[in-house]
């Protein structure tokens, strides 16, 4: 998706302990290429007990940020936060997906109306 992008930026948001504990790509090696094709990274760090160099390694060498966040308050504003240093405006069409759950009920009731008679 980043390679086909025509943003004038492009963001990763990494929400972390700062970890890796899954995954085949180094973090090193994740960065670089990120940093190779003009991707910020902006972290998050979600616990206190969060690796906090790691996480602000990984930003600074992106030429992202480095945020805390221990409550759902705490990333509200870190979102807005990165919302005010990212000027692009996301495009994308919403998609609603309707579920008709009455449907079901109507069947269920013809069918015990029926049984009834």
């Amino acid at each position: 998706a980043f390679k086909t992008s025509k943003s004038k930026s492009k963001v990763i948001i990494l929400l972390s302990d700062g970890e890796q504990n899954s995954g085949k790509v180094s973090i090193e090696d994740a960065v670089k290429k990120a940093k190779s094709q003009n991707i910020l990274i902006y972290t998050i760090g979600l616990s206190d007990e969060v690796n906090v160099e790691l996480l602000k390694k990984i930003a600074q060498e992106s030429g992202g940020e480095y945020f805390q966040a221990n409550t759902k308050e705490d990333l509200k504003k870190v979102y807005e936060q990165i919302g005010t240093l990212e000027d692009s405006k996301i495009r994308s069409k919403p998609k609603y997906i309707e579920e008709y759950f009455y449907m079901y009920f109507a069947f269920f009731a013809y069918f015990i109306a029926l049984w009834l008679m």
